[in-house]
């Protein structure tokens, strides 16, 4: 009997680069047996061209989906066929009036059809009807910023650029093809938050496949709100909290910081632990009782994954425990903001109502962003308090500045620390306090010279505290809230 080994599966893995048309045509591009044939019309060349021609400033041509093989010594373009071809075809015609080497171009020299080989020469009379009222220094500055060299000390990598997702290994051509629906039944490219649901469904072991699924539809259904929930509010808050206001240069934020921070071969399988500063939800409170130390716990949901702490900050692991954090947090962005939320409290009606008569986006954000975290750490205690004092000292950038940038506010935020002064209280009467007596030092009347966009803010808070008042009875709150209430 002779034994064979059995071969090691290769993992999936997945990149995400940016690179310009001199890096793809580096790599040995193939165009499988399996892709339909090149059938770009005239009007998508032409589109194409006007939008490159000319180009000063970088300039995203959208996601090329590539598989490598477990060698390394081909990719197959999944998408993007068409786009490399056109340009492939513009590369050739631009060397050949000028002269020059028009570098490697690896996919004119492959087999085509009869068909395929006919609308290449379409496209080739197109570009010449292009180029042909163009000067020759005009016709060498395209040339070179197609031929743009990456530059790593540069922010950005040639003038075009592309969004890369490369896939190798086990099921690569399976994935592949998700991505490739994914484009194409949104008529978009790949959005930051389509590359985290699949990187996080990466991490599900394939015999979960009812999980995956259920993740994935969870993920699905709450599409139009990623963008405000992972980008607008969470990763603003992860970044105050580590005290930082403005993004990295690099590119997909959104996706960077929520990837996992764990890889998949340092889990520990299906277990996560728990930390000190993360205790389960149940338990509420402890006491001393003489020499014992006494737990209140408090189940106010049958849902088992309610029990699971969750932290806005915490790290971010693969998988399951990603899509619960997820489920998490729009659970509480939905519970607080959304105005289909059923059965809302009179502290989360009021906040919802403060939050909407805001009438600037940034400070909104910023206002909702704060209350989030403070509605996940304390529910609805002292809500009304906190969301008051909150909003006199975001809303006290208004009156500082008739033009509010996004870059200011989030250094505001982030200066006035609010979000270490939440995450590093155990009660919302401390929070309370704290921001009471920061509000405080604040001028007590808004500014007689108030116009505008200014005047508009004040007129709106003003309504907002007039039909709101009889929900403040805290003394202290309603001594802050004063500031619109006077005459």
């Amino acid at each position: 009997m002779i034994l064979t080994e059995t071969p090691a599966r290769s993992p999936l893995l997945v990149r995400l680069e940016t690179s310009s048309l001199r890096d793809l045509f580096t790599r040995p591009l193939i165009i499988p047996d399996y892709q339909r044939s090149y059938s770009w019309r005239s009007a998508h060349v032409s589109d194409l061209l006007k939008d490159t021609f000319g180009r000063t400033a970088p300039y995203l041509m959208g996601t090329i989906i590539l598989h490598e093989s477990d060698d390394g010594k081909n990719y197959e373009i999944v998408d993007g066929q068409q786009r490399l071809v056109t340009l492939t075809v513009l590369l050739h015609v631009l060397s050949t009036q000028l002269g020059r080497d028009g570098g490697p171009l690896p996919l004119l020299n492959g087999c085509f059809s009869e068909a395929a080989a006919n609308v290449i020469c379409k496209t080739r009379s197109v570009i010449e009807d292009f180029l042909k009222v163009k000067t020759p220094d005009e016709k060498s500055r395209f040339h070179e910023l197609l031929l743009e060299k990456s530059d790593p000390a540069s922010e950005y990598k040639g003038c075009l650029q592309f969004s890369e997702l490369i896939l190798r290994g086990e099921n690569a051509l399976d994935q592949a093809y998700t991505f490739f629906d994914s484009v194409n039944s949104k008529g978009k490219p790949l959005s930051d938050f389509d590359l985290l649901k699949a990187h996080h469904l990466m991490f599900i072991p394939s015999q979960q496949e009812a999980l995956a699924t259920s993740h994935n539809n969870a993920w699905q259904s709450g599409d139009e709100n990623h963008g405000m929930i992972f980008g607008t509010i969470l990763r603003r808050l992860r970044m105050w909290a580590s005290g930082k206001a403005r993004d990295s240069k690099q590119e997909r934020p959104d996706y960077n910081e929520f990837c996992s921070a764990i890889e998949p071969d340092h889990s520990f399988g299906d277990e996560h632990f728990f930390n000190r500063y993360m205790q389960p939800a149940a338990f509420r409170s402890w006491r001393r009782d003489g020499e014992r130390i006494v737990l209140s716990m408090n189940y106010p949901m049958l849902d088992a994954e309610a029990m699971i702490p969750a932290e806005v900050n915490q790290t971010i692991e693969g998988g399951d425990a990603f899509f619960l954090y997820a489920k998490r947090y729009h659970q509480v962005f939905n519970a607080l903001f959304s105005p289909e939320s059923s059965s809302a409290s009179t502290a989360i009606s009021f906040i919802r109502k403060m939050a909407n008569y805001m009438d600037n986006t940034y400070l909104q954000n910023a206002f909702r962003a704060v209350l989030l975290l403070a509605f996940d750490k304390f529910g609805d205690d002292r809500l009304i308090e906190i969301g008051v004092c909150t909003e006199r000292i975001i809303s006290e950038r208004r009156w500082k500045a008739i033009s509010l940038r996004l870059e200011g506010t989030l250094d505001y935020i982030r200066d006035h620390q609010l979000i270490p002064l939440l995450l590093n209280s155990v009660s919302a009467k401390h929070v309370a306090s704290q921001l009471h007596s920061a509000a405080k030092l604040l001028p007590q009347t808004p500014p007689l010279d108030l116009s505008g966009v200014r005047k508009r803010y004040l007129n709106t808070m003003e309504q907002f505290y007039k039909e709101e008042q009889s929900k403040i009875i805290d003394a202290r709150t309603g001594d802050v809230a004063s500031f619109y209430l006077k005459k």
